[in-house]
């Protein structure tokens, strides 16, 4: 595929978040040339790599000798270790096959992987608001809910890459006596469930009546317009969310010390909600008299767009 191609120089980026497959081909400034957006039947492994292969050999052959093809980049919602995908939710748990090593072999291209989370991250510190500082968080509040650390040129990755799950922290609100997981409340399936859960104690929510009529997880946008409308429920739902996010960030910035924390992801990209969350972290240091030099953003790359970047720039840093 590399051959005397004296074409654009790109990356095959893929990205395989929690609801969709997006594969493109990335320049070294960030421009992604052209693109596909693919759903996935989750739990089928097979599946998941036809699918991948299909639409990046349909781009590959699109492009021809414009683009000269480097290496392939994957961020995925899982866990990755030593460019190894080990285990995915998507996939039923733990993956006992070579997921890269098997599109390395049909690709004949170098293939560098990590997790979404931590190749989002690595786009905002080359291509986004992480160029100008040495250190930064960057938060993903999606389809579910993790945190990437970047200081001094370098992830902060833990012993087996595993550093920023934040969707496993374990929190609780003053209303309820329970223990839950962040991403249980705060992320795009939380918000769902949380609905669901508490649908049957809102008897004249309009958003009550969509939750118990289905069993299907409802859209994050179903909900906000539910809750700019004012729905009973729709605002239960999203307080708890804004809360345990600006309490868990304040937690975050007095453990980390980075001052600055870049948002992305679907569910926190409606600005409304962003805005709650800020509102909230100023009144609890407030209330506090918390001196903390606290910088909350939203990623400047877009939500729609981040999940292939950070794949690229997944490989772009590691060649």
């Amino acid at each position: 595929m590399k051959g005397n191609n004296p074409g654009r120089e790109a990356v095959l980026g893929i990205d395989i978040g929690g609801t969709k497959v997006m594969v493109g081909l990335v320049s070294r400034g960030g421009e992604i040339l052209c693109s596909e957006r693919r759903p996935v039947v989750w739990g089928e492994d097979r599946a998941l790599f036809g699918a991948i292969c299909e639409a990046a050999d349909s781009l590959l052959a699109g492009a021809g000798d414009a683009v000269r093809v480097v290496a392939v980049g994957i961020g995925v919602k899982g866990h990755v270790q030593d460019n190894r995908l080990i285990s995915s939710s998507m996939l039923g748990g733990a993956v006992s096959y070579d997921f890269c090593g098997m599109l390395r072999d049909h690709f004949h291209l170098p293939v560098y992987a990590d997790n979404d989370v931590n190749a989002a991250t690595v786009a905002e510190a080359i291509l986004g608001a992480g160029r100008d500082t040495n250190f930064f968080v960057y938060v993903n509040i999606g389809t579910g809910s993790a945190l990437g650390i970047y200081d001094q040129g370098r992830l902060v990755r833990g012993r087996v890459n595993f550093s920023g799950e934040i969707g496993y922290t374990i929190c609780r609100l003053p209303q309820e006596d329970r223990l839950f997981c962040l991403e249980d409340v705060a992320s795009g399936k939380g918000l769902s469930d949380e609905a669901k859960r508490l649908a049957p104690a809102y008897p004249g929510s309009p958003l009550a009546l969509q939750a118990q009529r289905t069993a299907q997880n409802l859209s994050a946008i179903d909900i906000f317009d539910a809750w700019r409308a004012g729905d009973a429920l729709a605002q239960e739902v999203v307080s708890r969310a804004v809360e345990v996010l600006a309490i868990n960030v304040i937690n975050f910035e007095c453990v980390l010390g980075s001052g600055l924390f870049i948002f992305g992801g679907g569910v926190i990209s409606e600005p409304a909600f962003f805005e709650q969350v800020c509102a909230r972290v100023q009144a609890i240091r407030t209330q506090l008299r918390l001196q903390l030099p606290l910088e909350l953003r939203v990623s400047a790359l877009g939500a729609a767009n981040i999940g292939l970047l950070g794949a690229a720039c997944v490989a772009f840093s590691a060649m």
